[in-house]
């Protein structure tokens, strides 16, 4: 019975010590309600743009990684990125780490065979090639650089953005992938 009460009374500091450190926040966040929160928007700026550069650069590195100068992969498109580590690379058959996924409505009963993209699959082959982390690295500067550019605003984004990824965007450009 000893060992209960124990028990008991570390639950019961722990909760204090836990409880005395939450109530320290209620202040702080209603200064910053308040307050509201000072943004340096130049500082944002500078940080989307480095993002931007590193997933260029990735892009560039990855490119090579696959030797495919030729036809580049499109990093956004699961379905390109599983053609590019599933059938060209053949990443996945050693360690039976490949995924298929089959879904019907592909038209006049074929089957659709697609395979498995995700951040969790994709780190079952870091191993096998570098590839996978480079993805995965894109992945998560993709989205910092999304929430970075909704941060600072549209009209922001579009004004620091080089006219090539506007027009890239816009679906003007040679040789710029689809989506």
């Amino acid at each position: 019975m000893l060992h209960v009460e124990r028990r008991v009374r570390d639950m019961g500091s722990r909760f204090d010590r836990a409880y005395a450190q939450e109530m320290l926040l209620p202040p702080v966040l209603a200064r910053m309600e308040v307050g509201g929160l000072r943004v340096d928007a130049s500082l944002l700026r500078r940080q989307a743009v480095d993002c931007e550069q590193a997933l260029r650069s990735l892009e560039q590195h990855g490119t090579r990684q696959t030797g495919r100068a030729a036809r580049p992969v499109n990093w956004k498109s699961p379905k390109d990125v599983g053609a590019l580590l599933f059938h060209e690379l053949r990443l996945g058959e050693a360690t039976g780490a490949r995924r298929l996924h089959t879904a019907g409505g592909a038209g006049k009963g074929r089957k659709m065979c697609e395979f498995q993209t995700s951040s969790a699959a994709l780190e079952l082959l870091r191993s096998e090639h570098p590839l996978p982390a480079m993805i995965i690295a894109h992945r998560k500067l993709t989205a910092t650089v999304a929430l970075l550019w909704e941060l600072l605003g549209k009209s922001e984004r579009d004004r620091h953005r080089a006219p090539e990824s506007q027009l890239a965007e816009a679906g003007g450009s040679e040789g710029a992938a689809s989506a």
